[in-house]
């Protein structure tokens, strides 16, 4: 089996690239979603990342305000590397039980935004990295995130 790593900075495409290998009838291994999942309320990944930032980053549906903690976690490495411990250990073991699961498939693909930075590049045979203008990529994700320009260009300069 060909493992494929797609990555990409924010509003880059990798959704769409990924919509593109699924409807075609590839499977795809999201790491992003992986991570939704293991956040989920009640969860042991959720009451770490709690107790790590408090209870001021659950919005009143009981889930996590994302936007607050990608705020303070761009701004305090160390709450990030806190954060990354919790989670970056858990999604790879995650991700590979998922790619033991489907290795009859000639390939697979596995969407990791941050392939490099996590040290997941093990995980895939070969890397494809999606890229996009700046100025599209900030629109991309103003569309879908509803984030002030300045927010977006924080996070595309880190």
């Amino acid at each position: 089996m060909l493992k494929i790593g797609l990555t990409g900075g924010i509003g880059s495409g990798k959704t769409t690239v990924t919509e593109i290998f699924s409807n075609l009838g590839i499977t795809v291994i999201d790491a992003d979603q992986i991570a939704h999942q293991l956040t989920r309320p009640g969860s042991d990944c959720f009451n770490q990342i709690k107790n790590l930032l408090g209870e001021e980053f659950i919005n009143v549906d009981g889930e996590f305000d994302r936007k607050k903690i990608a705020q303070t976690i761009f701004a305090s490495p160390s709450k990030k590397l806190a954060l990354e411990t919790i989670l970056h250990p858990r999604i790879k073991q995650r991700m590979m039980q998922q790619v033991e699961k489907f290795k009859s498939d000639d390939y697979i693909i596995l969407s990791i935004p941050l392939l490099f930075e996590s040290n997941f590049a093990d995980l895939v045979d070969r890397i494809v990295v999606i890229d996009a203008d700046d100025e599209i990529r900030i629109k991309r994700t103003q569309q879908r995130d509803s984030r002030s320009e300045d927010e977006i260009r924080d996070i595309l300069s880190h």
